[in-house]
């Protein structure tokens, strides 16, 4: 709040910086206090010796010219030249973090180690290089991550390439994109949750109003509702959306259509196996084949609850879902993809595998090619 009015009055009077007061003990203090709270290498560096601080559409920047001074220093200073200075009361209550750190800790800890001031300080001073090393290597596999742009909405990076980068280069990525479309520094906690839900499953994750979300190797940065429309598009590419289809019969073909009329529809044409050579322009139309036994009703649809699913290579069954999720298809997008039934089982998830028994062998009698129209 302090320094969003000193931003305000900088603003205000065309003031081109900020000078404050904090010396070497209010740098050490930071640091220490960024140590208990597990902010890693970022929190070591403490204060910054000049910094530009944004707030919403104002920025501001701070220098603070007395970092490497002693406090002692200036007190003295004061003292000799009689210059006065206003002690804040709340100095002396240790209901406040940063004051029970000043009071009981950094002496209990002089104690043992009398240098602890400067040492902490150095602490901060060689992090601080080490996190500008880190920053620029950030800056630049950002860059090779990234695969396109959505405007200035979205961020499109490859899920491979980021993978492959080290841990402390993620996470750097991350805190980037989250200042950049959240206009604030995360905390480190909320990074590491990040990470976790995106080297995890497909679900994606959302924090302080920026979502990532994983979409066929992929990974789509951006505020909440950008996110949604560019991953809902991207699925709706492979998968037009089929909501309450139902097959027609015409003679030996059933068509699909979708229901909302959007233009989408399939052709299921079922023959039998020994006149498939007449249907050779068909196939080369990359068609797909599957055997059909005679007298089942087939049926195109969206997923159900307990829906089950039998994969080529994979021994016994499982769950649909979970079968989407290995797909790396995004859950909130899972009801989309349209499925063949065959006498109530699941015969072919559309873009995807053929089912067991359902794949053609050389004892198939009849076969199903099912084409987009």
């Amino acid at each position: 709040q302090r320094y969003a009015l000193l931003a305000s009055l900088a603003d205000a009077e065309q003031i081109d910086a900020v000078l404050t007061g904090h010396t070497l003990d209010d740098q050490a203090e930071t640091v220490l206090l960024h140590l208990l709270r597990g902010s890693g290498l970022d929190g070591l560096v403490g204060m910054l010796p000049d910094v530009i601080l944004r707030f919403d559409a104002l920025s501001v920047r701070v220098v603070r010219p007395l970092l490497e001074m002693r406090r002692a220093d200036t007190e003295a200073y004061c003292a000799a030249f009689s210059l006065p200075y206003i002690t804040d009361p709340t100095n002396a209550e240790t209901r406040y973090t940063r004051n029970w750190v000043r009071q009981e800790i950094v002496p209990h800890l002089r104690e043992r180690f009398h240098a602890v001031i400067p040492a902490l300080g150095r602490v901060a001073a060689v992090s601080r290089d080490d996190v500008a090393l880190l920053d620029m290597l950030a800056a630049e596999a950002l860059v090779r991550c990234t695969e396109g742009r959505d405007g200035e909405d979205v961020v499109s990076l490859s899920q491979d390439a980021f993978a492959a980068e080290p841990p402390a280069i993620r996470r750097r990525i991350v805190r980037v994109l989250v200042e950049h479309f959240a206009g604030r520094m995360p905390r480190a906690s909320h990074v590491d949750e990040i990470l976790r839900g995106i080297s995890h499953g497909t679900r994606g994750v959302k924090r302080d109003g920026v979502a990532f979300a994983p979409v066929y190797r992929h990974l789509i940065v951006g505020n909440t509702a950008d996110v949604w429309r560019v991953v809902r598009d991207a699925v709706i590419q492979r998968h037009p959306l089929h909501r309450f289809v139902t097959p027609v019969m015409l003679e030996d073909r059933f068509t699909f259509a979708q229901g909302a009329g959007d233009g989408v529809s399939y052709a299921l044409h079922v023959i039998p196996a020994f006149s498939l050579g007449s249907h050779r322009d068909t196939l080369a139309a990359g068609s797909v084949l599957l055997t059909l036994p005679p007298g089942q009703s087939l049926a195109l649809r969206n997923r159900a609850p307990g829906d089950r699913v039998r994969p080529p290579h994979r021994n016994g069954s499982q769950l649909l879902q979970d079968y989407l999720s290995e797909q790396r298809i995004p859950a909130a997008l899972r009801n989309e993809v349209p499925v063949l039934t065959c006498g109530g089982d699941i015969a072919w998830v559309l873009g995807y595998d053929v089912m067991q028994p359902y794949a053609v062998s050389g004892a198939a009698t009849h076969i199903g090619l099912l084409s987009t129209l």
